[in-house]
């Protein structure tokens, strides 16, 4: 019974996600406490109903477990704000997390329709930047979400991209760093150098 409620609930909101030329024009009081997953399904076929209810009863359950609460938009509307200012605003407007806390985390999907792409961006409440820094949440965006995207696998994307979040929001998520990513400034430092000292060199020759 609860699942053909959730399902029902699910539906009456995308009817009115669409009518809506802005999810912020919605009074946060119209957004159930339960709802962990926003979207509009007229722009966006690769999410299917099952997977979208699925992934808002993996969430509830893990706001219950834990106090931290992860909630997913998908849009094609940012209602003239950039994805940053957006994803913040709406982590706001649905008041995620304790408030005493502020441990909500916002994982926005925007297609963008001019150039047909999906811009990802993830906002994070004060409470938990030091478990989710700007460089973690940027990694989980260009190392899983992203690549799994381009090939298609949209839903994969954003689930395994979810199980990043939460994994980093209770400390338990170790991270396979490309070694690039931190060690392509020391190289670049290190080629500087080099140069330096071999211009220095050529230049005692002559």
């Amino acid at each position: 019974m609860n699942k053909i409620f959730s399902f029902l609930l699910f539906f009456f909101l995308s009817l009115t996600f669409i009518a809506q030329d802005c999810l912020l024009d919605i009074p946060s009081e119209d957004f159930p406490e339960d709802l962990f997953f926003a979207h509009n399904p007229s722009f966006d076929t690769k999410l299917s109903s099952v997977f979208i209810n699925h992934v808002n009863e993996d969430l509830e359950k893990f706001a219950l477990n834990t106090s931290n609460q992860i909630a997913v938009v998908t849009v094609n509307n940012t209602c003239g704000f950039s994805n940053n200012q957006f994803a913040t605003k709406f982590l706001e407007h649905l008041g995620l997390g304790q408030k005493e806390k502020s441990n909500g985390v916002v994982l926005l999907v925007h297609f963008n329709e001019e150039n047909k792409t999906r811009d990802v961006y993830i906002a994070v409440g004060k409470g938990l930047n030091g478990a989710i820094p700007d460089i973690k949440a940027k990694r989980v965006i260009q190392n899983i979400i992203v690549p799994r995207f381009k090939k298609g696998n949209f839903q994969a994307g954003i689930r395994d991209g979810l199980e990043a979040l939460k994994s980093l929001s209770i400390g338990e998520y170790n991270e396979k760093v490309n070694p690039s990513d931190d060690y392509t400034s020391l190289i670049l430092f290190l080629c500087i150098v080099l140069l330096f000292f071999y211009l220095s060199y050529r230049s005692r020759q002559k």
